[in-house]
């Protein structure tokens, strides 16, 4: 049931139609790059902060496994009234200083990057001639703990054609 969900996240949506919508709206997908930048560096410190807020955890600024979620590693220190998705923006405290919002928590967020080992190529990405790689998913979920759901940590890689409940995108605009 969708009812009440119009300023959720869409979830359930492939790297392929991921990229088809951003390109159609006049985007495209971040590379695991510009996701990362816009998610945790700070111009003033020039540092790279682990959660979008900084270097320490607040369960008050993100969606994430709280005690609303079904799952038994819940945190029940945090009630954020979520079971599971937020409406988009719902955490302005957790605002990345560059004002990107949902950085951490909420959904895992497609990149248009081909996963790689670290240390990836910060031009990485976009290239990919026969769309088959594996890519990276950034930002963790509402259904992960506060060590996954923070700005500092990749996922593991994802076939183009993966869907789940928790994932969804964002597109960047040149």
């Amino acid at each position: 049931d969708l009812t009440g969900r119009d300023e959720h996240p869409v979830v359930l949506v492939s790297w392929s139609d991921a990229a088809a919508y951003c390109e159609w709206a006049g985007g495209r997908l971040p590379t695991e790059a510009e996701w990362e930048k816009a998610a945790r560096w700070d111009e003033v410190t020039q540092e790279a902060h682990t959660y979008p807020w900084g270097n320490t955890f607040d369960g008050t600024r993100l969606n994430f496994c709280d005690e609303n979620c079904p799952f038994d590693w819940k945190d029940v220190a945090v009630d954020d009234g979520y079971e599971d998705t937020a409406p988009v923006g719902s955490y302005p405290d957790g605002s990345s200083p560059y004002g990107a919002l949902d950085m951490g928590g909420n959904v895992w967020e497609w990149t248009a990057s081909i996963y790689e080992p670290y240390p990836y190529d910060p031009g990485d990405g976009r290239e990919n001639p026969n769309g088959t790689a594996a890519k990276v998913l950034r930002g963790g979920s509402w259904l992960n703990m506060d060590y996954v759901a923070r700005a500092a940590l990749r996922s593991f890689n994802r076939s183009p054609t993966f869907r789940l409940f928790n994932v969804g995108f964002r597109c960047a605009q040149e």
